[in-house]
């Protein structure tokens, strides 16, 4: 008896993370740590502590216009458990990189209208922030 599964991702994602006072050199540390992407990354996740929380939106642009990977999420948190390091009370970054098929993922804010009901089953990973009044 075989399982039929949906499409296998094409590599492993990579993981990078660093610590440190200023926003640029942090985002800068973490691709030097990545290297060369693969063609086809589409896709990436973005972690901070809440030392970055005002300079996440020049953190994003950085790595979206460096990296030219247009879909993101991630958040701040307080802090970070990225493979064997802890990060706490500092300013540190985590980044994850990898590809998806291009028709299995949509990164959306309000609406996904019909796209769940077309991609059955469907796993969410769902980022909100526990501070903003509109959260349902």
């Amino acid at each position: 008896m075989t399982k039929e599964t949906g499409p296998a991702l094409s590599a492993p994602f990579l993981v990078a993370h660093a610590q440190g006072e200023h926003w640029g050199v942090v985002g800068k540390a973490c691709l030097d740590k990545l290297g060369p992407l693969p063609a086809g990354t589409n896709f990436g996740f973005l972690y901070a502590t809440e030392t970055f929380a005002g300079n996440l939106s020049s953190l994003l642009t950085f790595l979206r216009e460096t990296t030219r990977i247009e879909h993101w999420v991630g958040g701040i948190a307080p802090g970070l458990c990225v493979d064997d390091q802890e990060y706490r009370d500092s300013g540190a970054v985590a980044v994850m990189v990898g590809q998806l098929p291009a028709d299995q993922f949509r990164v959306f804010i309000d609406d996904a209208g019909d796209w769940p009901a077309r991609h059955t089953p469907c796993v969410g990973l769902v980022h909100g922030d526990p501070r903003d009044p509109n959260m349902p």
